[in-house]
């Protein structure tokens, strides 16, 4: 950002330039104004430059990380490789139990892409769960110690101060997110200002000098469609108005959370209230639009974030199945993040970004050129988000026949017509005859009672043909 406000471009500008085929000017101003960020910690080598902002193409996020139930490295490190491969833009290790270091190291050195993380969780592993124990030298500690391991951008929960605690009392959930429920129970317990809020300006400096970017948490969002859009929301979100521009003076690039559970008519409020407070991108949490249907989450959760990234929210974060269930495995991480590309990509068409709707113009083209219809290895499968499902589902769809096989492998096929008026491969049976009826009828005398039916297309219930033919 620094060197965006003077109007230098840097190789970082150039290359998001290149990734997001626009102008490179256009991500320098977008940068400087605070309208867009590029989260790339100095100490971040492995990972590629992306841009989070409105006037981009809107980016998912993924989250990992271990736990007391499974502290295994190996498998984060999976999870973050399947996460990128099907189009995470992002991950954030929210990393709970034990090793923590080790594991985000190793997710950091195997990452291709900006990393993100919740400083608080270390901090509280660091004094046995115990909220009341935490201090703001704790808590500097490690934001430096993540600083040195190349995490891009880091969750700070400065936002939830003392007297807005009150104003939860009335929710139906309460409050839901972990942060904010840690800060809030300090407050409380030493009916202090959170260290976070009176310590932000220190936070901006050890920020500017690793060039890590703030995601300022949302710490009283909803967790409830009741409770969406209420005074301690919003309370909030002013505060979060002001600690931005206080990062904006240190040079320190900013985005700001949201909203999570709000109804899908309140997506469009929700955004213009926090519009006017405050002009950096938000990054969506995630935004069920309901909670009715467990397991369901990442598709109750899609519908909102499609409604509020319409609005202009830069970057949403994944909701597995697994969500309020358990821990995601790899299938739940793919789910997710598949779910989320096409929310995201719904969210571009329907704001017009330009260039959103070029490939799904050459899809359409390719799905209705015969080499698109009738080759397994065609372009169109080659070049759709998900090209091995796609193939999977073309490769184990029915096959049509060109000819019926009867109950008896010696009596002569049914005859079948091939229809020429619209030159496809759809088939017609013909009226079949008295010879295959015999072999179908002699065949079905012996089986039918066994439960096997007649494999002749011809003779749907053959037992009735069978008695009609002695009618006759």
């Amino acid at each position: 950002m620094h060197y965006a406000k003077q109007g230098i471009v840097t190789p970082e500008m150039q290359f998001v330039a290149l990734r997001e085929n626009c102008d490179v000017e256009l991500v320098r101003s977008e940068v400087a104004a605070g309208r867009a960020i590029i989260p790339n910690n100095i100490n971040h080598p492995e990972s590629e430059p992306m841009i989070i902002g409105k006037a981009f193409l809107v980016k998912i996020n993924a989250n990992i990380g271990n736990s007391a139930v499974t502290s295994s490295i190996a498998e984060e490190v999976d999870k973050l490789q399947w996460a990128t491969q099907w189009g995470a833009d992002t991950v954030m290790d929210l990393s709970t139990g034990d090793d923590i270091h080790t594991t985000r190291e190793w997710i950091i050195r195997n990452s291709p892409v900006p990393i993100g993380t919740v400083p608080i969780y270390q901090a509280l592993e660091k004094v046995n769960g115990e909220a009341n124990k935490l201090t703001w030298e704790i808590f500097r500690d490690t934001v430096i110690e993540q600083c040195e391991q190349g995490v891009d951008y880091m969750t700070i929960h400065a936002g939830v101060l003392l007297r807005y605690v009150p104003l939860t009392a009335n929710r139906v959930t309460g409050i839901v997110s972990r942060g904010g429920s840690i800060m809030a129970g300090w407050c409380l317990a030493h009916h202090e200002e959170n260290f976070l809020y009176t310590h932000f300006d220190e936070l901006c400096e050890i920020f500017a000098k690793y060039d890590v970017a703030f995601s300022l948490g949302d710490g009283l969002r909803p967790g409830a469609t009741a409770d969406a859009n209420d005074a301690a929301q919003f309370a909030e979100l002013d505060t979060l108005a002001e600690l931005t521009k206080r990062a904006w003076q240190y040079d320190v690039q900013v985005m700001v959370e949201g909203p999570d559970t709000s109804r899908s008519t309140w997506c469009g409020r929700t955004w213009s209230a926090s519009r006017s407070c405050v002009t950096a991108r938000r990054s969506t949490r995630w935004a069920p639009c309901h909670r009715r249907r467990p397991g369901y989450d990442h598709i109750t959760s899609a519908i909102g974030a499609t409604e509020i990234a319409r609005y202009g929210t830069a970057m949403l974060c994944y909701v597995t199945p697994k969500e309020h269930l358990g821990l995601p495995n790899k299938d739940d991480v793919k789910t997710g993040v598949i779910t989320y590309k096409i929310a995201a990509h719904a969210a571009d068409l329907a704001k017009g970004h330009p260039g959103a709707h070029e490939r799904d113009d050459a899809l359409s083209k390719a799905a209705s050129s015969s080499a698109g219809v009738t080759s397994s290895r065609c372009r169109w499968i080659r070049s759709r988000p998900n090209p091995s499902t796609t193939r999977h589902s073309r490769q184990n769809r029915p096959r049509r026949r060109t000819s019926a096989p009867c109950a008896d492998q010696n009596s002569a096929p049914c005859a079948l017509a091939r229809t020429s008026a619209t030159n496809t491969a759809r088939l017609i049976p013909k009226r079949p005859s008295r010879k295959c009826i015999a072999a179908c009828a002699k065949r079905a005398r012996s089986s039918w009672h066994q439960g096997a039916r007649s494999t002749c297309p011809s003779l749907r219930f053959p037992q009735e043909n069978v008695r009609r033919r002695q009618e006759t």
